[in-house]
């Protein structure tokens, strides 16, 4: 339907806001006029429509805001899942973080097909069965294991 749909939602959160500021306002001014019709025939009545043409000004104006910054940030993820998602299936593999930290690098075209050694078969000893050794962390596994038991690679 929508060739970049994150794009798309980020736009919309911003003409959210400018709608919902405008419409905000209108109203705010639409109570100060309706002040100025009632101050002849009450004072405090016209005082009160004041007051709340300012409160409607101030509310509209900040529920705007958080709506956008609603649709917005959703429109954010959208974007995001759809990059990892192409990248995933470009064969991309996601950044190791070590120690807290994401080890940023530029990742180029060809590094897109992640190599995975074979699995290394060894018998441990006379009575037990064959093992899998993971080539990532060098754990023994069952001989029937697809992913290591220790740290989830897939084995040969």
């Amino acid at each position: 339907m929508f060739k970049n749909p994150g794009k798309s939602l980020k736009t919309y959160g911003k003409i959210v806001f400018i709608i919902f500021v405008i419409a905000a306002i209108a109203g705010g001014i639409s109570m100060f006029a309706a002040a100025g019709n009632m101050g002849r025939y009450s004072s405090g009545a016209a005082f009160g429509m004041v007051i709340g043409g300012i409160v409607v000004i101030a509310v509209g104006i900040f529920l705007a805001y958080l709506l956008s910054i609603f649709v917005i940030a959703f429109g954010e993820l959208v974007e995001n899942s759809t990059i990892i998602r192409t990248l995933m299936e470009n064969g991309a593999t996601m950044p190791r973080v070590q120690q807290g930290e994401i080890k940023n690098q530029p990742v180029q075209q060809a590094e897109f097909k992640p190599y995975t050694p074979p699995a290394k078969t060894v018998n441990l000893n006379k009575n037990s069965d064959t093992a899998l050794i993971c080539p990532y962390c060098g754990k023994d596994n069952k001989l029937d294991a697809s992913f290591c038991r220790n740290c989830g690679k897939k084995l040969g």
